[in-house]
């Protein structure tokens, strides 16, 4: 049975005054998390009326993997430097924790979640795998290129999509009405790859998801490309939703019109990064009729690989 963990914080006043320093530290210190095994998805919650008030939500897979999660925070290497941002010192020994009285709803390792790096960037295209495969195929061997498909390859997700450029393995996974495409380019894969090529090709919809959490020097990056044949040309996009940091500079950007499902107030926040983030992508995608696997195992994958 699953276990939520709650985290409150009480920011100091310099904390909530650096806002974008506050939103660097907190992320930097949560990638640790949802990198440990047995986690689920973290979420962070800003009360509206008083941003002193931080809220981290954290799911695991049983109390044992929180357990040791905890002790590893103990530890160290573990040591997390949240504690600079508080309005003094958490008396309590730990947050408390529930266990689910009925299923959870789906959760994915991707998009910035445990299996981070890889799979930062997912492509979606509505086909089933067995198309989409023989599409892209078809397109590489139109272009001159020789390609190797391995069905169910060996190793974990980071292994077989190790993350470099230029990039050289595409990765699909079966997904009902939907194809997940990821790719091994830097920073969890290139969005402008090639699923949304062979979506043109096959005039179905296409839908290019991204949420990396933050990194380096500031920057960090959540985004919403949706295509689909009643698109502009030449890129047939319909809508774009994009929260962008470079250097700690943040940028905004929505092209195409609202879908119906969206939560137009989010956008009027004053800080970008809170305008659209992982829970809020990850609810459009639902939206979309895409649930992105809860966790991939490239053996259930098929892999296509550049060959020089």
């Amino acid at each position: 049975m699953t276990v939520t963990s709650l985290l409150e914080l009480s920011l100091s006043a310099a904390a909530v005054a650096d806002a974008d320093g506050t939103h660097r530290l907190i992320s930097s210190t949560l990638e640790a998390t949802r990198a440990f095994p047995g986690c689920l998805g973290v979420e962070v919650l800003v009360d509206v009326d008083e941003p002193a008030h931080v809220v981290v939500v954290e799911r695991w897979e049983s109390l044992e993997h929180d357990d040791a999660y905890r002790a590893w925070r103990r530890t160290p290497e573990g040591a997390s430097q949240l504690g600079q941002l508080l309005d003094g010192p958490r008396g309590s020994p730990g947050p408390p924790r529930w266990r689910a009285s009925e299923p959870a709803g789906p959760m994915t390792s991707l998009l910035g979640g445990p299996a981070y790096p890889a799979g930062c960037t997912v492509q979606f295209v509505a086909a089933p795998r067995d198309v989409v495969l023989e599409d892209l195929l078809r397109w590489r061997s139109g272009l001159g290129q020789r390609t190797r498909v391995v069905d169910g390859p060996e190793g974990e997700l980071d292994e077989v999509l190790p993350g470099r450029s230029p990039w050289r393995r595409e990765l699909l996974v079966a997904g009902g009405r939907w194809t997940a495409y990821l790719n091994d380019g830097l920073r969890g894969g290139d969005p402008t790859a090639s699923a949304v090529v062979v979506a043109r090709r096959l005039g179905v919809p296409h839908v290019v998801a991204q949420h990396l959490p933050s990194y380096g020097p500031g920057h960090a990056a959540t985004q919403l490309w949706v295509s689909g044949p009643d698109g502009a040309p030449p890129l047939m996009l319909q809508r774009t939703l994009s929260a962008t940091a470079t250097d700690g500079r943040w940028a905004w950007h929505a092209s195409g019109a609202p879908l119906p499902f969206e939560d137009l107030d989010r956008y009027r926040a004053r800080r970008i990064q809170d305008r659209f983030d992982r829970p809020l992508l990850l609810r459009y995608l639902a939206d979309l009729g895409i649930t992105p696997p809860a966790g991939v195992s490239p053996a259930d994958a098929v892999l296509v690989e550049q060959i020089s």
